[in-house]
């Protein structure tokens, strides 16, 4: 009928099909019991995307996805495959075709002596793009996972990724689907940690499958060795077959979520604030879960946790998640601590940083034994951005402001002095950009609200001191609050020359 339908409109009205036209006339094959509508033999959709080429009607991605949904219709996994050829092949030819005209081009302006683009490669895979590309190679490991070939399946996936082509939620969902029912846990981890790599969230769909079969895991303490497929790099520490790995990993997955707002707007921060709770009540709810089923967490799990609350600078719930760490005989890792003060700092609250530090360097177990604390250069960055945080809420008190700047410079000066009162590294303060660019932020501000001449110059000092370092010698220039101090402590270099 679609078909008869388009000849009409072709002879009679002069009406030519376009791209969207035969994607629709292809996705029809297969759907019905016949021999006419191509029962378990998708040549009818092929001789359609012949038929395009042919009228010089350019095959899009959705075009492609339809052809090879038909395939896996037919439970023709093969013709799938050569459908995912045939677009790829489409591409190459294209590219090669705007090289050709980019080459052209480039002759022409250098006979002109006028200026081209050095970046040509990006500028060809920019201009040589298929709508819904993503689409087709998802259709393509749909049609392997319902055939059983994981492997084929899983080599797609890194493929669409390696040539350039980012999978989706729907894609994920689709391949995790199939993981988990053949008991690849060691894969679905890897795609775990390659959503949470490139901020790709869950959909609710795999959020519960996740949640369902990691608590089977739990229950039938699956001890089969998987080997893993994927041939990108993505590792996760401990064992990747447990179940508390799967949902330690879930959690990750669920705060890679874009759900943190601009902080330079109030009213931004405002709006996010429903979708942050949700998000907190998620990552909560997995864990939960995981205790329900019996599992034991371990304090990479209690870590998601508090980072979860930094989220929404739930400053009064992280003591509470303290308490369950020590109560579990869990020894706080660095990371534990630093996701703490992190908290404090999404809360503006510096004294709730000071008290979280101290109870830090004085913590004790379960057994009342002391468990020291080396203080990471990272977790020192948190500690000081708690004080700039929480400056920041006091613009118009400048007495406030100036003594949350000075106790940033009083620790930076301690640090200097190897003074053990923070027991941070000054080696490794000194390589880092983060830390060391968030006391600048510091000086920059209380040399601008410092009134008197010298002190101005003792702060001057410090913060070319700072932007001398080796560390900045081979970075990009800085378009963030860091990049704007250093432009003006050189400013300051520049008025001193003069």
């Amino acid at each position: 009928a679609a078909l008869a339908a388009k000849k009409q409109l072709d002879a009679e009205h002069n009406i030519r099909p376009d791209p969207r036209t035969y994607t629709t006339l292809i996705s029809t094959v297969g759907r019905r019991a016949s021999n006419a509508s191509g029962k378990n033999d998708p040549t009818l959709a092929f001789h359609f995307l012949q038929e395009m080429n042919d009228r010089g009607i350019r095959p899009n991605g959705m075009t492609y996805s339809a052809l090879i949904d038909v395939c896996a219709r037919c439970s023709r996994t093969d013709l799938a495959l050569k459908g995912l050829r045939a677009m790829w092949r489409q591409k190459k030819l294209e590219k090669r075709a705007f090289q050709q005209l980019q080459n052209k081009n480039a002759a022409t302006a250098a006979a002109s002596s006028t200026s081209t683009s050095s970046n040509s490669q990006q500028i060809i895979d920019n201009n040589v793009v298929l709508l819904n590309e993503v689409g087709a190679w998802t259709a393509a490991i749909n049609a392997m996972g319902k055939a059983g070939r994981i492997e084929t399946a899983i080599r797609l996936f890194t493929s669409m990724y390696r040539t350039g082509v980012m999978p989706n939620t729907i894609t994920c969902g689709c391949l995790a689907d199939f993981l988990l029912k053949h008991g690849k846990i060691q894969e679905v981890l890897q795609l775990l940690a390659f959503m949470k790599k490139h901020r790709i969230e869950p959909s609710e769909v795999m959020y519960t499958s996740l949640m369902t079969s990691a608590g089977q895991l739990l229950n039938s303490q699956n001890k089969h060795h998987n080997y893993g497929y994927f041939d990108f790099e993505i590792t996760e520490t401990g064992d990747s077959r447990s179940a508390i790995q799967m949902y330690t990993a879930l959690m990750k997955t669920l705060m890679e979520r874009k759900t943190r707002s601009n902080n330079k707007q109030q009213s931004r921060w405002d709006e996010g604030r429903d979708s942050r709770a949700e998000l907190i009540m998620k990552v909560f709810l997995v864990f939960q879960e995981m205790k329900t089923a019996g599992a034991v967490p371990d304090i990479a799990s209690y870590n998601v946790l508090l980072r979860a609350c930094s989220v929404g600078g739930d400053i009064d719930r992280v003591m509470d998640v303290l308490q369950r760490i020590k109560a579990d005989g869990l020894v706080p890792s660095d990371a534990t601590w630093k996701e703490a003060l992190k908290v404090a700092a999404m809360a503006q609250k510096s004294d709730s940083a000071e008290q979280l530090w101290a109870y830090a360097m004085t913590y004790r177990g379960r057994d009342k034994v002391l468990i020291p604390w080396k203080p990471s250069v990272d977790s020192f960055a948190a500690l000081i951005l708690a004080y700039l945080r929480e400056a920041s809420t006091y613009q118009n008190d400048r007495e406030k402001q100036l003594v949350l700047y000075k106790k940033v410079i009083t620790m930076y000066k301690d640090t200097l002095t190897t003074s053990e009162k923070r027991k941070v590294d000054k080696a490794d303060l000194q390589r880092s950009p983060r830390a060391l660019g968030l006391i600048l932020q510091a000086l920059v501000a209380f040399e601008n609200l410092e009134r008197l001449q010298k002190h101005r110059m003792i702060l001057r000092k410090l913060a070319l001191d700072i932007i001398d370092l080796r560390v900045w010698k081979n970075q990009e220039p800085r378009h963030d609050r860091t990049g704007r101090c250093i432009e003006i402590a050189k400013g300051w270099r520049a008025d001193q020359k003069m």
